[in-house]
């Protein structure tokens, strides 16, 4: 939790679910923050209109308060992970060979050399074989794209196996 007087840990851009005390559930982006902390008040108005009070941060007891929040998107792509690039490297080595690893648990097929280094992420490529007849070397821009095509040739490899 943040002070009650200085900086809130509500953002203009966050995304919220809020539960409301009196019942019901609302969400929304965080469009505008407005801080009063003289009052101990704090207002977040979302992107749909509604201007809800977080309730650890009232003092007056009025307003939608909400009991509890969670952002969206909470550590879901690489991006969000708090390593530097270096570690977020390992942790997509580490999904290649997990993949890797679920393909043998379910007796799928290694197929297109899978099991021979997964995944090497230079600077600028990226080198794999789980990629079937693409090739080998790989331009990307951020470690998202990688990341991204991990998970989606996966699936693709699931479904297509799904239907034998």
């Amino acid at each position: 939790m943040c002070k009650w007087f200085g900086e809130w840990e509500y953002k203009a851009g966050d995304y919220i679910g809020a539960e409301l005390r009196g019942g019901g559930y609302i969400e929304g982006e965080i469009k505008e923050v407005i801080n009063d902390p003289h009052k101990g008040i704090l207002t977040l108005v979302l992107d749909n209109g509604w201007r809800i009070y977080p309730i650890e941060y009232q003092r007056s007891g009025v307003g939608n308060m909400v009991v509890k929040y969670a952002p969206k998107n909470d550590k879901r792509t690489i991006d969000d992970l708090p390593f530097n690039k270096t570690e977020k490297r390992y942790v997509l080595r580490w999904l290649a060979w997990k993949f890797y690893d679920l393909l043998l648990k379910l007796n799928i097929e290694d197929g297109c050399c899978k099991s021979y280094d997964p995944l090497l992420i230079e600077d600028d490529e990226y080198h794999t074989y789980i990629f079937g007849d693409e090739g080998r070397h790989f331009k990307y821009k951020t470690l998202k794209e990688i990341e991204e095509k991990l998970v989606n040739e996966m699936v693709k490899i699931l479904k297509e196996e799904s239907i034998h």
